[in-house]
């Protein structure tokens, strides 16, 4: 196989990981107690305002541009919020669906990865966890230097899908200084040992969130939960029944509930 068909099948592969796929009710597999949110909340939450992401791009030396949305109140720093899109994704679209699941409250920023290719325009990947992991570190510095005044000088969380969720889950663990806890969907699963589990706890890291659209990935969370808790790591599993490799739909609604009402970060 040529090198230039070995990527158009990369790319018809992988361009699955932006689709969605139909949910019914989401069943929830948590490993805490606290209830669901009230009628209140949930009124409260389809009461805000709308609200339009605005997009903005962020050079970041040696990379691509990465992709930034300022919260929503201009003059309000936000916290941070990493969002790491899967392979054949892009951080823009990544950026406005994770600003607008967290209905603008926090400073969102998306880290582009390498093209495909070059003839396979909008579509990224990160070529391993290592790059992942050199990529972020440039962006936050780029957006600490650039957005002071918008971000808030506190740890905050690093959220991935597919991809984004497996390599975040390898990458992160050295960096709980930055991200307390992380909201890994559809990937992230299976990368946990006790040894590494302790190395993010070691670093800062609090709490860890597994969302799932497919069984598989669930019982594999499962199993990865138990050892998160060994660690010392607060631990939340999602089962999106019947929704499929996706964070659209049920699964975004799961993610969501995750940062309203678990909550990812005590004292929030």
């Amino acid at each position: 196989m040529t090198r230039g068909s070995f990527t158009i099948l990369l790319a018809v592969l992988l361009s699955s990981c932006r689709s969605g796929g139909a949910g019914t009710s989401p069943l929830r597999a948590g490993y805490d107690t606290e209830d669901e949110p009230s009628g209140r909340e949930e009124e409260s939450r389809r009461s805000v305002e709308p609200w339009e992401p605005k997009r903005l791009a962020l050079r970041v030396p040696n990379f691509g541009d990465a992709v930034v949305v300022l919260p929503r109140e201009e003059r309000t720093p936000g916290p941070l919020l990493v969002a790491a899109h899967g392979a054949g994704g892009e951080p823009d679209f990544d950026c406005d669906h994770w600003s607008r699941l967290t209905r603008g409250e926090w400073f969102v920023l998306c880290p582009r990865g390498k093209a495909i290719s070059q003839g396979y325009e909008g579509s990224y990947y990160y070529p391993n966890h290592h790059e992942l992991e050199r990529e972020v570190v440039a962006m936050l510095a780029a957006a600490r230097a650039e957005h002071a005044d918008a971000l808030l000088g506190e740890p905050g969380v690093y959220a991935g899908f597919s991809q984004g969720a497996t390599m975040g889950a390898l990458m992160a663990i050295d960096h709980g200084r930055d991200f307390r806890a992380l909201v890994l969907v559809e990937g992230g699963w299976s990368e946990w040992t006790l040894r590494r589990a302790q190395r993010f706890r070691e670093t800062g890291g609090e709490s860890v969130a597994l969302i799932c659209g497919g069984a598989g990935c669930t019982a594999r969370a499962r199993t990865s939960a138990q050892i998160l808790e060994r660690a010392g790591l607060r631990v939340h599993v999602e089962h999106v029944e019947g929704a499929g490799h996706t964070f659209l739909g049920p699964v975004a609604e799961r993610a969501a509930w995750v940062f309203d009402a678990w909550p990812l970060l005590q004292g929030r």
